[in-house]
């Protein structure tokens, strides 16, 4: 089948029948050029996503992407189980990027956008304030790869808390299934973006309101 005649029928035509994820699996394996093809797609996929997101942010993307989907209401084992998949088999976790769909591979990319952005403002906001405290002038911040890796996962951790607890209040259970899996400092980190939070969310940002 011609390369771009796949594309069409992949992106345009299959996706305005009725029903068609059904039909996916007899219409493909019942043409090896069109199987080969939506293989290929899928892998890209997940390409795109590992050269976006760092290796070491990819477990927590995809638990957050499959908490985001649990049935609701949520019960306490499949938040209990995704996070023991998440803190021990965290590269089994990441794995599972292979078999996001395009749109699920778009929400994870875009998502990580986000916290990129957050991250940076996050950081400029604490230089700024150490900075004021000091005297000193206030410079671009520039981070080094371990700390925007521990920037990064701060804002997911808080993201996964509050997709799989809500906003209702503290109990024993989310300490024992939860903070009890980090250190002190790193449960630490999460108080101190919840506050970053909680500051833009009061002063009406609207970036976070809609895409955080």
């Amino acid at each position: 089948m011609h390369f771009f005649a796949k594309r069409l029928l992949r992106r345009t035509i299959l996706p305005r029948q009725p029903g068609h994820h059904s039909f996916h699996a007899p219409v493909t394996l019942g043409c090896r050029h069109l199987y080969n093809d939506f293989e290929e797609n899928r892998t890209d996929h997940a390409s795109i996503v590992r050269s976006q997101i760092p290796p070491t942010l990819l477990p927590y993307t995809v638990a957050l992407m499959e908490a985001s989907r649990l049935p609701r209401p949520l019960v306490g084992r499949s938040a209990i189980a995704l996070l023991n998949k998440l803190y021990s088999r965290p590269d089994g976790v990441a794995a599972r990027v292979q078999e996001l769909p395009a749109g699920q591979a778009q929400q994870i990319n875009h998502t990580y956008d986000i916290v990129n952005a957050m991250v940076a403002d996050f950081a400029t906001c604490a230089l700024e304030r150490v900075a004021s405290n000091s005297g000193d002038i206030s410079s671009s911040v520039s981070l080094s790869p371990a700390e925007h890796f521990r920037f990064c996962r701060a804002f997911y951790r808080v993201e996964l808390f509050y997709t799989l607890f809500g906003c209702g209040r503290f109990n024993d259970d989310m300490n024992r299934w939860f903070f009890s899996r980090h250190s002190p400092w790193e449960n630490e980190q999460l108080a101190c973006v919840y506050g970053y939070l909680a500051t833009k969310l009061d002063q009406g940002s609207p970036a976070y309101a809609t895409d955080y």
